[in-house]
Parts: structure tokens; sequence; C-alpha cells
């Protein structure tokens, strides 16, 4: 694989659970990946790491455990910081939704 190109079209799915499968590259302590959750996704547990991404396709919504519930659509963009502060969960997917994000390891 070529350093500075990810072949991402290339990269088999790997299902993560019902509902959510993803595409990882990891190089050194970044992380990328295209994960995409069906509306039949339920996310059990709250998150409190940071996040940055941008919504592909779809239409999805992100419970915020201090900031309620926010809606992210088809071009729009997400930075969630690290911490409890900021503590979150996959709410629902309106329709089948694919994320591009860049996380730390």
């Amino acid at each position: 694989m070529d350093e500075f190109n990810i072949p991402f079209a290339q990269m088999p799915w790997q299902e993560s659970g019902p509902g959510v499968r993803t595409k990882t590259f990891i190089q050194g302590d970044r992380k990328l990946r295209i994960v995409e959750f069906s509306p039949e996704f339920i996310e059990p547990d709250w998150c409190v790491k940071g996040h940055s991404g941008y919504v592909l396709s779809g239409d999805m919504e992100i419970e915020f455990a201090h900031h309620g519930i926010r809606r992210f659509r088809t071009g729009e963009a997400l930075l969630i910081p690290d911490g409890e502060g900021s503590r979150h969960r996959h709410y629902r997917s309106l329709e089948t939704t694919i994320l591009f994000l860049v996380e730390d390891c």
C-alpha cells in the first residue's frame, strides 16, 4: 500500500455488530474509519472518546448526555471533543448513514 494513498474502495467491510460495519486504517497514532450505520443499529454504550468526521451520506442522530440529541445529515461535519462533558452515543440512523471519521488511537 502506498503510504500516501489509502484504498478504502478496495478494503473489505468488517462487521462490527448488528447494523454497523467499518473499514479501518491505522497509521501511527491516527485512525481513519468509514462507518456505515443501518437504521437497525442500536448503540448500547456511551462514548467519551473524541471524534472528527464528515457525513458522506445519510441522516443520523447522536445523543449527548449533557446536550440532548443532535442531527447530522449528508455534507455535514461533526467535531466531538474527548471527555465526560461530551459523552455521546449513536441515537438512531433515519436511513443508512456512512461517516468518515478521524480519531486518535
